[in-house]
């Protein structure tokens, strides 16, 4: 029985980690893809600033 119930929550507590893994594995890459589109703003309003 306890077995049984050490299984069962080492299966559910892996499942945590896996979607936790992938959540900040998400997060990460939504942090990344602003920060690129921050920066080739920037890089553009610069650009055009100096034109001007």
């Amino acid at each position: 029985m306890t077995l049984k119930k050490l299984s069962v929550v080492a299966k559910f507590s892996d499942r945590n980690v896996m979607a936790t893994n992938m959540i900040n594995n998400a997060n990460r890459g939504l942090m990344m893809g602003c920060l690129r589109v921050f920066f080739r703003v920037s890089v553009f309003m610069v650009g055009t600033f100096i034109d001007h």
